[in-house]
């Protein structure tokens, strides 16, 4: 009798299980009982390569016994031999080949057993794949050979045997790396050397125009660069970026191949295409080992980028005030400026080290050079927050404490929109002018007023600042904190005289543009001091208009709550419940209707709110309201029949008791 399918299917993943364990009773137990040897998983992998995979030599014998296909492959196009080999598994290699497996099989990628053990390294798996008589310049869709592979794991026992077996030193990848290439970066100085005296060439470029060395410099490999080096390889040599082994070591803190580099006679001033030399290279990364090295090698600490930029000003950026003090100690120039203008003092106020800006200060540097953009020193220290930066360009009487960028900011401006208090605190009590106007209009005050800062805004209010002050577009800082929802900002300017009432260009108030943005605290900030609820704007229309044409029903709720009229109406007719309907917001138009909106109110082209119903949702609402309104009506009127009744029947009780 025929085994039922299920029973084969449990049959089948039985056997892939103890094949991949390497479980040989139950799989010799599990073929007896008419287990399917071909079976494959959801990967195609047969039992056989999972045994071969997991290393188990006497199940694949069995399996092989049993017809398993050796050559079979998987979804990917592996063989039980390219797993076999990817593991080291060299017993099970032995034993697929003697079974008559194919060598020189290709996955889908043209990729061989021979790479799969040169790849890992197994240089016994590789022997025994050359001895059957595997390809050994075989080469990947991507023009990996077995020895780029060989090379890659850093196996030099792989790699003699493969030269022995005459694979070429100098294959290319579709990249153009070598396979020196590839052992330089794996740091093998043993591979290196091999494949140097089978003829590698030691100055090989790939496409990007890397050499040997630099891999071995930029992996941080003495070794490799010692052994790269004794062999001709040039240390000067360049790649598409103009970075020399020397900028490699340098920009990662390798100081052994920097040391290495520099005894055989590497140029310490090279550029690359962005004009950096490895010793700006090594101030960039903090490498302080490097730094040292490259000085004491001779390397120009003056030297400028493309960029302008000096190594005084990488280490002012970088806030290392030991490197500041050793290059001003050296000579470096102090007023440097880069292409945007920047002198080491604007760095050191950007980069947050007080001790390099005291140092440059000592130094002579220049308190009120101007950037590209019209910052100072003092602008960029109060960027940062910086305050005792502050202290010490203020102290030194830098400049004036109101100097004006390239759009009219000052650097109170700059303390305002950051929220830098005590920035703002030092420039107040050195007299800075708290009403000065920007290019766009907008004084200190606005700045901190829109970026919420409120300690900001109470120290500029209690210092004079106008809270009327007007931008180009007429707007005030409580215009720009009530836009933004900065309620805690507007109360601060509402308890220190700000007109709540006051408009910009289109007469709009600070609580139009709050209903507008949905800041439902923002508005009842300004409404419970006083601002208008019923205020029009260039156009008529009021802030409920603009909460109800945006949905912002809190809003709405707020605005009703003090007094904002439900039915007024804009220039064009339009009542809030009009933009509510239009706008399908259902929840805005059950608070107007409640409110005692009315749904027949037409605007100048003869349409009603419920003609401007944009949803079925709001058409619900306006029914709701008809039908509540309808049986309320009832409600009266039955009422008023009642009491008709009650007092004709007290007429009559009044009547008989005279008579």
């Amino acid at each position: 009798m025929a085994a039922s399918p299920s029973r084969n299917s449990h049959l089948a993943t039985a056997l892939l299980v103890a094949s991949a364990n390497g479980q040989v009773a139950f799989v010799q137990e599990l073929l007896r009982r008419g287990a399917d040897v071909h079976a494959k998983d959801d990967g195609g992998r047969s039992a056989l390569h999972r045994a071969a995979n997991g290393g188990s030599a006497a199940c694949a014998r069995e399996l092989l016994e049993r017809g398993a296909g050796a050559d079979d492959r998987d979804t990917g196009g592996w063989t039980p031999l390219h797993w076999a080999a990817d593991g080291g598994h060299a017993e099970c290699v032995r034993e697929l080949l003697a079974r008559g497996a194919d060598a020189r099989a290709e996955d889908d990628e043209r990729w061989t057993p021979l790479h799969s053990a040169s790849y890992g390294g197994h240089a016994e798996c590789v022997r025994e794949l050359l001895a059957r008589g595997a390809l050994v310049d075989a080469a990947s869709v991507r023009g990996v050979t077995p020895l780029h592979c060989a090379s890659n794991a850093g196996d030099a026992e792989s790699v003699r045997q493969l030269l022995e077996r005459g694979a070429r030193a100098d294959a290319k990848t579709l990249h153009g790396a070598t396979p020196v290439h590839c052992a330089s970066s794996a740091g093998d100085a043993a591979c290196v050397r091999q494949l140097l005296e089978r003829g590698a060439v030691a100055d090989a470029k790939s496409e990007d125009g890397w050499t040997p060395l630099h891999w071995a410099s930029h992996g941080g490999h003495a070794e490799c660069v010692k052994e790269l080096l004794e062999q001709g390889a040039d240390p000067d040599a360049k790649d598409a970026r103009g970075c020399t082994a020397l900028h490699k070591a340098a920009s990662k803190g390798h100081v052994e191949c920097v040391r290495a580099l520099a005894e055989r006679g590497a140029d310490a001033d090279a550029t690359d295409t962005g004009g950096a030399t490895p010793l700006l290279r090594a101030y960039c990364g903090g490498h302080e080992s490097c730094v040292r090295e490259l000085l004491a090698r001779g390397a120009r600490d003056d030297a400028a980028d493309a960029a302008g930029r000096t190594p005084l000003h990488v280490a002012a950026h970088a806030g290392r005030a030991e490197w500041v003090c050793e290059l001003l100690r050296r000579g470096a120039l102090v007023h440097a400026q880069t292409a945007a203008g920047w002198t080491p003092l604007h760095c050191a106020c950007a980069g947050g080290d007080a001790d390099c800006v005291s140092q440059l200060l000592e130094a002579g540097a220049r308190v009120d050079v101007q950037d590209e953009d019209g910052w100072t020193p003092l602008h960029r220290a109060c960027r940062a927050g910086l305050w005792e930066s502050v202290q010490m360009l203020l102290g030194r009487g830098a400049a004036q404490v109101n100097p004006k960028d390239a759009a009219g900011r000052t650097p109170l401006h700059v303390a305002s929109y950051w929220g830098r208090v005590e920035c703002v605190r030092l420039l107040l009590r050195r007299a800075a002018d708290v009403n000065v106007k920007a290019a766009d209009g907008w004084t200190p005050l606005h700045w901190a007023a829109s970026r919420g800062h409120a300690v900001c805004v109470q120290d500029l209010v209690r210092r004079g600042a106008d809270t009327c002050a007007k931008d180009g577009a007429g707007r005030t800082p409580l215009h720009v904190a009530s836009y933004d929802g900065h309620a805690e900002c507007a109360r601060e300017m509402l308890v220190r005289g700000a007109d709540g009432d006051e408009t910009d260009e289109d007469a709009r108030t600070p609580v139009h543009v709050a209903c507008f943005k949905g800041h439902a605290k923002c508005a009842r900030e300004l409404l419970a001091r006083g601002a208008g609820a019923n205020a029009r704007d260039a156009v008529g229309r009021s802030p409920l208009h603009e909460a109800a044409d945006a949905g912002h029903a809190q809003c709405v709720r707020v605005l009703l709550r003090y007094g904002a009229d439900a039915r007024a109406q804009d220039d064009g007719g339009w009542t809030p419940l009009h933009d509510a309907a239009n706008g399908g917001h259902a929840e805005c138009v059950r608070e107007l209707l409640a409110a005692g909106a009315s749904a027949a109110e037409v605007d100048v082209l003869g349409n009603t709110p419920l003609d401007r119903a944009a949803t079925d949702e709001v058409r619900r609402a306006f029914k709701q309201q008809k039908t509540e309104a309808r049986d309320s009506f009832h409600h009266d009127t039955n009422l008023e029949d009642f009491n008709m009744e009650m007092c004709h029947d007290t007429i009559s009780e009044d009547v008989n008791m005279e008579t």
